[in-house]
């Protein structure tokens, strides 16, 4: 779904439209989906970031980012390598799609912060022990 005003990589989650969060595209594409002769509700795997989108950039500081007087920018940020851990994400479910393989990931979560403390504290051990700093 929308890789933009995103920063964190480890939010990156596959899973069915239905449990997408957190992402105003998703969002549009469901409502979109649930409307019309056919509704759909869920079935469809997607690439989505469960981090909170940051704040857009204000329209009238967009021409400052313009690469030339007169260009049209963008004013949503992007993260350069976001949009393409995406697509990557996104070609891993066709691949296994295609070859057969059992493509049943597992429940997305939100971020734990605990859980991150955590990893930080045992990373932060293992280099005292194997330095010495």
């Amino acid at each position: 779904m929308g890789a933009s005003q995103k920063t964190d990589p480890s939010n990156i989650c596959i899973d069915d439209i239905s449990k997408t969060r957190e992402d105003p595209l998703a969002r549009a594409v469901r409502k979109g989906l649930a409307s019309g002769e056919n509704p759909v509700h869920k079935g469809i795997m997607c690439v989505f970031s469960t981090e909170l989108p940051q704040a857009p950039i204000k329209r009238s500081d967009a021409a400052d980012t313009a690469p030339l007087p007169g260009f049209r920018s963008g004013i949503l940020p992007v993260l350069g390598p976001l949009p393409a851990m995406f697509g990557n994400a996104l070609a891993v479910i066709v691949i296994e799609e295609l070859a057969g393989w059992d493509t049943s990931w597992p429940a997305t979560t939100r971020k734990n912060d605990n859980k991150s403390a955590r990893y930080h504290r045992r990373l932060s051990a293992k280099e005292l022990t194997h330095t010495g700093r």
